[in-house]
């Protein structure tokens, strides 16, 4: 009787002490084992000390799972559940604070390589412009140098063409085109893409072998994406203040050629051999003082010799031109409009 009022007691003082704010519990003693007996057997436990030197047998330690369990289920619903090394509580998962990315196709942007941050604002011009005047879907886009930027009259030059994007950026290469061709080509989409580059690439010093390298992987980032789209070359042009690189202007545009007639839905347009005179030299009348860039009456050659690539209004593309008849259809239709000399 003694002993479980003792008990009862003990648990009374207990529990005030929890329930009053500043009380601390004291933690249970650890059990020991006795003379004579093994430390995991039931006997071994050593019996706590109760009031006035009395002795009460703790019991071995419950599982918890049931009153977890219990505070579960007594848990409001709009209650977050605990979580965590220390059960601190997530909080639940509504519109303002989960991450939906808008399209979990796009990568996680990686750092630019120094040789094209150069170009980043650029990038960013295009972007913008396209977000205040969407451009068209399914048109004739021309990328490339500043030959390509330069050509101010691009849409008026061909009116029969209803759609035409220029996104030709100054003093850029193939290989600058290559990088960025997710920016300049993918989201047009378009029926017929023409390239000029590869002009400032041999001026730096790149082989034409080089060139070619960084076509290829333009050509084949741009194929891989859409292969609906007629990938059309035009050749590096004779200037004047390139002379020197002459050699290797049509070494490059010789093995691009050839390249793209391994390949399906593509064409090359032969500007070269239009812009020379008869002795096989670049015409200084057709370029701007710098001899580098041209002036409209070379503008007006390459309108002449592009125009029969570009399909007709509301029409599908013209056939490529056959390799063996190429250069010598352009030719024909650049000496249509060179002045007499």
């Amino acid at each position: 009787m003694f002993r479980l009022t003792a008990l009862t007691s003990t648990l009374l003082v207990c529990g005030l002490a929890a329930a009053q704010p500043g009380v601390t519990t004291p933690a249970p003693l650890a059990p020991t084992a006795q003379p004579g007996t093994s430390p995991g057997s039931a006997s071994a436990v050593q019996p706590a000390q109760g009031t006035a030197g009395n002795t009460v047998q703790t019991a071995p330690p419950q599982a918890t799972a049931a009153p977890a369990a219990a505070a579960a289920a007594a848990r409001s619903p709009d209650m977050p559940a605990p979580h965590g090394v220390l059960g601190a509580p997530i909080a639940p998962r509504t519109p303002a604070n989960t991450v939906v990315p808008e399209n979990p196709r796009v990568p996680v942007p990686k750092p630019v390589p120094q040789a094209y941050v150069q170009w980043m604002t650029t990038m960013a011009q295009f972007a913008e412009a396209d977000r205040a005047n969407p451009p068209p879907q399914d048109g004739v886009l021309f990328v490339g140098s500043s030959t390509v930027r330069l050509w101010s009259s691009l849409k008026a030059d061909f009116p029969q063409v209803e759609k035409v994007i220029n996104r030709g950026f100054g003093g850029s290469t193939m290989a600058d085109n290559a990088y960025f061709v997710d920016r300049l080509v993918l989201p047009y989409r378009p029926r017929l893409l023409l390239v000029y580059a590869g002009d400032n690439d041999l001026a730096m010093g790149r082989s034409p072998e080089r060139v070619v390298a960084d076509f290829t992987a333009f050509f084949e980032a741009v194929r891989a994406d859409l292969p609906n789209t007629r990938i059309t070359y035009i050749s590096i042009k004779p200037s004047p203040s390139r002379a020197q690189f002459g050699a290797k202007i049509a070494i490059t545009n010789t093995l691009i050629q050839r390249y793209l007639e391994t390949q399906a839905n593509t064409d090359y347009v032969d500007i070269y051999h239009p812009m020379l005179d008869d002795q096989g030299k670049p015409r200084p009348e057709l370029f701007l003082q710098d001899q580098l860039h041209m002036n409209r009456e070379g503008y007006n050659i390459w309108k002449t010799v592009i125009a029969p690539h570009l399909p007709a209004p509301s029409g599908p593309l013209p056939p490529p031109v056959p390799p063996s008849t190429r250069a010598g259809q352009d030719a024909a239709a650049a000496a249509s409009v060179a002045p007499s000399r």
